[in-house]
């Protein structure tokens, strides 16, 4: 019975651990999903609304007879100025309501093609005065290649339609923006028009054609929310994915970063394997030798010890970042309430200081992985040095995130030591390009620990170190 209940006990917390880090993974998966969202909109958004801004001044201008009546060189100047900051432009031209070109961003003589009146974002500003309507994906007459259409209406001084303002962007505009992300051999960005019109789908270092999403109930889900994370299984070819979307600014778009659960949980399938192995292997040791030794008092009290040692390894397993060795996210949950609890108990002051690796994404892109892990270790090292006092003690809590608890420590001496880490980690010297500083930085809030809050205290020093980073980061913020 004595060995029945030991392998039971270590399969739990087996179990357990194992349930954690896929929670952990899972956490980390929203992260990594998000911050790709972040940089894909952040230069999707900022070309539509330079074509935008061009289109409405291409409109503007033509409205105006002063700018019609100019030369060729001067009016094409005067209306397609600002069109050439757009980064995968095909062509940007006005047609008359007939479908044909009059005004050509390429040439003082327009272009000649077939009457556009077939096109989608043709017939939708025909139809009433759309604002900036975004066509499907078409092969365009006038470049030859794959393109999505931006148009915006033209009007006659009474109201009537005069033809469409046209601006077209690339499709290997989204390809070169979207090859540089790492997204598993089964993830998917998408770019989808709230009606469910499939403009942009990234799959295998491809675009990839697909049909309207308007019917999914997981897109249906994905509008109402306009942002968020959910996992669903694909309606186009049946793969679950985590799903993190967004909607585009004002625009009728719908971002989505979606990846394979499968490439997510890869490594912690083979993780699970592993120590379901191990498991197994000291169940049977435990088993065979509680049999042979049952009458060996010694020999039992040696098998006990190994189980409670191996107990402990299991936990010290559970609650230490394996690339830093210092504590994990979970440990650092378990410090903050004890301490809290302590802390008000004998009313000595608690801080926490949170902080992060500046544009740390840039230098993972930049530098690779491995380098980004040493830089890690090498912030991790920092905080132990500048943790001296018994009782402080450093976590990683996330990706690029960490953190410190400062028992018995004001307001005042939580940011000398944030201080400290900052200085320490800029003396390092590792290089950074895509930091403002050209070396590694770190950005730092604390707070103070006020009445029992320990749920206000993590708040506030995050939005301590929200205020460093908005504030140029590489600095250390109280609240």
């Amino acid at each position: 019975m004595v060995s029945i209940g030991a392998t039971l006990s270590i399969m739990l917390i087996a179990l357990a651990m194992i349930v954690d880090q896929r929670r952990q993974v899972g956490r980390h998966a929203i992260e990594n999903s998000e911050n790709l969202l972040r940089l894909i909109e952040r230069d999707i958004g900022r070309n539509f609304e330079i074509l935008d801004l061009s289109l409405q001044a291409v409109v503007t201008g033509i409205g105006k007879p002063e700018v019609m009546a100019l030369s060729p060189d001067l009016k094409r100047l005067a209306l397609f100025d600002n069109s050439v900051a757009a980064t995968g432009l095909g062509a940007i031209v006005a047609f008359d309501r007939s479908g044909r070109i009059f005004v050509d961003a390429a040439s003082n003589v327009p272009r000649v093609i077939d009457p556009v009146s077939d096109r989608d974002y043709f017939q939708a500003q025909q139809d009433g005065d759309r604002g900036l309507f975004i066509s499907r994906p078409y092969r365009s007459r006038l470049i030859g290649s794959d393109v999505i259409g931006l148009s915006r209406r033209l009007s006659d001084p009474d109201g009537r339609f005069a033809g469409v303002a046209l601006a077209t962007l690339q499709l290997s505009y989204f390809t070169d923006l979207l090859a540089k992300l790492k997204i598993g051999s089964g993830g998917i960005v998408s770019l989808v028009r709230t009606d469910g019109a499939v403009l942009v789908r990234y799959a295998n270092g491809a675009l990839t054609r697909a049909d309207n999403l308007g019917g999914s109930d997981v897109f249906r889900r994905v509008v109402a929310e306009r942002t968020g994370s959910l996992s669903a299984v694909s309606a186009i070819d049946g793969v679950e994915r985590l799903y993190t979307f967004t909607q585009l600014g004002s625009l009728p778009l719908v971002l989505t970063v979606a990846l394979a659960t499968s490439d997510i949980f890869a490594d912690w399938w083979m993780r699970s394997v592993v120590i379901a192995a191990v498991l197994l292997t000291i169940c049977g040791i435990i088993i065979g030798l509680t049999i042979m030794l049952t009458h060996q008092l010694r020999s039992r009290a040696k098998v006990e010890s190994s189980l409670v040692e191996a107990n402990r390894q299991l936990e010290l397993l559970s609650s230490t970042d394996g690339l830093t060795q210092i504590g994990n996210r979970r440990r650092f949950d378990d410090s903050l309430s004890r301490e809290t609890r302590r802390a008000v108990r004998t009313g000595e002051a608690l801080s926490l200081v949170l902080l992060d690796v500046d544009f740390f994404k840039s230098f993972n892109d930049r530098y690779g992985h491995q380098e980004g892990d040493r830089a890690l270790k090498a912030v991790a090292d920092v905080l132990g040095r500048c943790a001296s006092r018994a009782g402080d003690s450093a976590y990683r809590v996330g990706g690029e995130e960490f953190a410190l608890i400062l028992p018995n420590t004001p307001l005042a001496g939580a940011l000398k030591v944030a201080e400290e880490v900052r200085r320490q980690v800029r003396a390092l010297e590792r290089p950074h390009a895509g930091n403002l500083n050209g070396i590694v930085t770190v950005s730092l809030g604390a707070a103070t620990l006020e009445g029992d809050d320990a749920a206000g205290l993590y708040g506030r020093a995050d939005a301590a170190l929200y205020d460093a980073k908005h504030d140029g980061r590489d600095r250390a913020m109280p609240h």
